[in-house]
């Protein structure tokens, strides 16, 4: 995912490491500079990264360690806010929490409405024999204010 900070570019992408990568580039993306983990967990899920109107920008991901309990599952979906164009990110939310094998949490949206955060997900378990929950749609208030 591409972030536009003027007048720099950002660049954020999954890795298997374990964590959010970022890379950035100066001269409107023709060349990038190397790419580093930031203070974000991130299993190799998808996440997303929307500026908000107050400034802000905001990532829902995926927090979960995979374990021999949970080899398969995608749980822990969180947010983050960044005050400094995403080079710190601080969580302040959790979306969902569950546990255990087979539950499918992820693949998160972030749309603004007003000053409600919005977040759309994917909910599903693949232990269930082919029975699919549909995803919830959660809010997240006050997120209009840098103090915050």
């Amino acid at each position: 995912m591409t972030v536009e900070r003027k007048p720099r570019l950002a660049m954020f992408f999954r890795t298997s490491t374990g964590c959010v990568f970022q890379a950035q580039s100066t001269d409107a993306g023709r060349t990038w500079q190397p790419a580093a983990p930031i203070n974000v967990p991130n299993p190799n899920t998808k996440f997303h990264i929307l500026h908000l109107s107050s400034g802000l920008m905001a990532m829902a991901f995926n927090d979960h360690k995979r374990n021999q309990f949970c080899k398969a599952c995608r749980t822990h979906l969180h947010i983050a806010v960044s005050k400094d164009e995403g080079v710190s990110w601080r969580l302040v939310a959790r979306v969902e929490e569950e546990e255990g094998n087979g539950a499918r949490i992820h693949y998160p949206t972030l749309l603004q409405h007003h000053n409600h955060l919005l977040v759309m997900y994917s909910r599903f378990y693949l232990d269930l024999g082919g029975r699919c929950r549909f995803g919830k749609l959660a809010t997240c208030l006050a997120l209009s204010s840098k103090n915050q």
